[in-house]
């Protein structure tokens, strides 16, 4: 499968496009720029006596904070499950992660989009039930809101939509999209791309992150094992 195959019906937003199609979802440019750029001043605090990836991981970590920060006082909930970040819309309808991406991140009609990190099963789950809701055969049919594991108010399989962001010379690249498929363990395959225009990082422009997260599975943080010890 190639690096990004463009779908039928696949589309892009930019400008003022962009912005109405964020306020269909309850969102504003600010949300995304916020976030981003709040998460670049912390990932800028870290040196290299932190560990590999460090830089990487605090920016995953923290733009979902504060993309959540902006939105949870509009009535927006949140979620860890499965070490997937996410904030909920009011209305249950659908989640927003932010992830990392490579490619021609926040180019409209770019190339080669799709995450940084290798994923695991959580995310392909979530895009798996985005491709049965918005890319399947039978995207007619209705799919349960919430799962059936039991888990009480946490959400399970509800579509979720990716904020990709890029760290470059010019500024943090980013567009929230839609993911419908995965090649192996990387997101590739998109129903929709709301494009924005390069941020300024905190402390300016000029140099390029490296966001890259070793090892980084479902939703870019780390392994944490669990050992029984014989009582």
């Amino acid at each position: 499968m190639e690096d990004h195959q463009l779908d039928e019906g696949e589309v892009w937003y930019e400008g003022e496009a962009a912005d109405a199609r964020l306020a269909d979802l309850g969102l504003t440019r600010r949300d995304i720029e916020q976030a981003l750029y709040l998460a670049s001043a912390d990932a800028l605090l870290c040196t290299d006596l932190d560990s590999p990836g460090a830089k990487g991981f605090v920016f995953w970590t923290r733009s979902n904070r504060y993309l959540r920060e902006e939105v949870i006082p509009r009535g927006w909930s949140w979620t860890n499950r499965d070490n997937v970040l996410r904030a909920i819309h009011p209305d249950g309808s659908f989640a927003v992660t932010a992830l990392s991406g490579t490619g021609d991140v926040g180019l409209a009609h770019g190339r080669g989009v799709k995450t940084k990190n290798p994923k695991g099963a959580a995310i392909a789950q979530l895009v798996r039930h985005n491709w049965s809701v918005f890319g399947g055969p039978r995207n007619a049919v209705p799919l349960p809101l919430f799962d059936d594991i039991g888990q009480g108010p946490e959400p399970g399989l509800i579509p979720t939509w990716v904020l990709l962001y890029k760290w470059t010379i010019d500024g943090i690249v980013s567009e929230l999209s839609l993911p419908t498929d995965m090649a192996g363990k990387t997101v590739n395959r998109w129903k929709e791309h709301i494009v924005f225009g390069p941020i300024p990082p905190s402390g300016g422009g000029g140099i390029e992150v490296d966001l890259d997260i070793p090892d980084g599975p479902d939703g870019e943080g780390p392994d944490v094992y669990v050992e029984r010890i014989a009582g």
